[in-house]
């Protein structure tokens, strides 16, 4: 979801921290806010939990962010969008993809590349972001609102199983991400 605003994000758990009221009933796998949108990885446990939890935090970061810059009205300028992701191979590519975002960009053919300067050790090696879930996946951050174990298990899983998140990274598991969103819009 994009903001109309250009806006930042100035702190994370506020607004993206599963409500107690929805803990039972979501589990945030992965998350990345950048300056004008966000990226959330959910497993949604019951019908319409993801969209409670996207209203309240569409709502809360609107409100506050109306409040703080003195305005009124929409700050979105569209509704969010959700794919259903069922094959583990879907569910890890978009995990990284998440999670490398800043790093991602497309060619006039709008095929996805990692961008020239790209260099994963660095990125390994300084992923202190707090508006990422990377350290969490890293070890370098822990919580109980965020779970990296799910994905952590699934890539023990695979054919070619990795033992590290690092692991992970490094095989640049790279796929059209258009190809992984093709007719699984769930919510438009």
């Amino acid at each position: 979801m994009k903001s109309n605003e250009g806006s930042t994000f100035n702190k994370v758990e506020p607004y993206i921290r599963p409500e107690l009221s929805l803990k039972d009933e979501i589990k945030l796998l992965t998350f990345n806010l950048q300056p004008n949108h966000f990226h959330l990885q959910i497993k949604q446990k019951t019908p319409n939990a993801m969209t409670k939890l996207l209203r309240r935090v569409c709502t809360r970061y609107s409100n506050y962010f109306n409040r703080r810059y003195n305005r009124v009205g929409r700050l979105f300028q569209g509704v969010y969008r959700a794919i259903q992701l069922l094959k583990p191979i879907d569910i890890l590519y978009v995990n990284y993809y998440i999670h490398l975002n800043d790093w991602f960009e497309r060619d006039e053919d709008k095929r996805l590349f990692l961008k020239k300067g790209f260099n994963l050790n660095k990125v390994i090696s300084s992923a202190e972001n707090p508006y990422s879930s990377l350290p969490y996946y890293l070890g370098k951050a822990q919580s109980d609102w965020i779970k990296p174990q799910e994905i952590l298990n699934l890539l023990k899983k695979m054919p070619n199983p990795c033992f590290s998140y690092q692991d992970f990274l490094k095989t640049r598991l790279l796929r059209d991400f258009d190809e992984v969103l093709a007719g699984k819009v769930l919510e438009d």
